[in-house]
């Protein structure tokens, strides 16, 4: 699983930094969905993901946050930077294999997603 990242001016060792979460060794933290403290939560920097081997909570940078504090992606993404001073937010997310915006994942998709537009669908109706 990858995320879209252009865009984005950060990544998810900056979010782990914003929720002040407890590095135990190498990439593993103490995971704040199940309050394991033995370092279970492994966070691949390359992949901008995040992982419990204990409770299998899992998904990306904004998600990590988003979950905590139940927020939308959109909110989480603004909220990240403006805990780090970044200012103005990213809104355009696309849903990955959907091509809907909405949840921070990359459009899997090849080529143009389809034209959905009013005219396109009294078009072929």
């Amino acid at each position: 699983m990858y995320y879209d990242m252009s865009g984005f001016d950060y990544g998810i060792l900056d979010v782990v930094q914003v929720l002040h979460l407890r590095k135990r060794r190498g990439n593993y933290y103490d995971c704040p969905f199940c309050g394991e403290t033995h370092g279970k939560l492994n966070i691949n920097v390359e992949k901008n993901v995040f992982r419990c081997n204990r409770c299998d909570a899992s998904g990306g940078m904004l998600k990590l946050y988003a979950d905590l504090h139940n927020v939308t992606l959109s909110e989480a993404n603004q909220q990240i930077r403006e805990a780090l001073g970044k200012g103005e937010y990213r809104t355009d997310y696309i849903n990955a294999g959907t091509g809907r915006k909405g949840n921070g994942r990359a459009c899997t998709h090849r080529g143009n997603p389809p034209d959905v537009s009013e005219n396109a669908v009294h078009a072929h109706a």
